[in-house]
């Protein structure tokens, strides 16, 4: 699920207790810097089960150690990966099917 929805980042933050007992595990939840309370309660959740690795897969596009308000790091119960964008190549390179390629200026002009 995404927290770029207001109404699902909303419940998040206020009743996370009730927003992971609609989202069961294992889930992936994005853009989970729009919710800084709810890293508590995943935090209560890997506790619970910890026997049950990759319950959770937050992603966002902010830098976890750098989010503003957030009071609980998840010490041992999480790994941290630093993502950098793909380049036009690397994407290419990982496509099957052509990507956009700038057209020449000639090319252009007769289109």
């Amino acid at each position: 699920m995404s927290l770029d929805l207001p109404t699902e980042a909303e419940q998040a933050e206020k009743e996370p207790d009730r927003f992971l007992s609609r989202h069961k595990s294992p889930a992936l939840i994005d853009e989970v810097q729009y919710a800084p309370n709810l890293l508590r309660q995943l935090k209560v959740a890997a506790d619970k089960a910890r026997d049950r690795h990759g319950q959770f897969l937050l992603t966002g596009s902010q830098k976890f150690t750098l989010m503003k308000g957030v009071a609980e790091s998840l010490a041992g119960r999480a790994d941290i990966f630093d993502l950098e964008t793909l380049s036009l190549a690397e994407i290419r390179g990982g496509c099957r099917t052509p990507v956009w390629r700038p057209q020449s200026s000639a090319a252009a002009l007769r289109s």
